[in-house]
């Protein structure tokens, strides 16, 4: 699946590129198993570790498919965000970015309307 996709996306960067785009950025993948719709799905509201590492294989070839591309293409200088790191360290380390709430951050996750009706 992951050889499709980056085929496909191959395929339109070039054709991007023919239209005389150079510089292009992209954004790597969140960790997927972290979202609400993936935790309500463990027993522990934790994050999906099987998901997360799915998104890590792409991430990954997304970076090996944009170092090729820069390598091909004359004059191309294509970027891939590292999300994944980001939304983690927030995840892991959400009292070094403000206040925080863990009871209600997990009241949010599991259960939305009432998390609301508390503010």
């Amino acid at each position: 699946m992951l050889n499709k996709l980056a085929n496909f996306a191959a395929a339109r960067v070039q054709r991007l590129y023919n239209l005389g785009a150079r510089h292009i950025w992209f954004s790597g993948l969140a960790p997927l198993g972290c979202i609400p719709s993936q935790r309500v799905l463990s027993d522990d509201g934790e994050c999906l570790d099987d998901v997360n590492a799915y998104a890590i294989q792409f991430n990954d070839a997304a970076k090996n498919l944009i170092e090729g591309l820069n390598a091909k293409l004359p004059g191309a200088r294509m970027y891939l965000s590292d999300c994944y790191s980001i939304v983690m360290e927030l995840i892991d380390h959400p009292q070094k970015h403000g206040n925080y709430n863990k009871q209600h951050a997990r009241d949010a996750m599991a259960f939305p309307a009432r998390s609301q009706q508390q503010q």
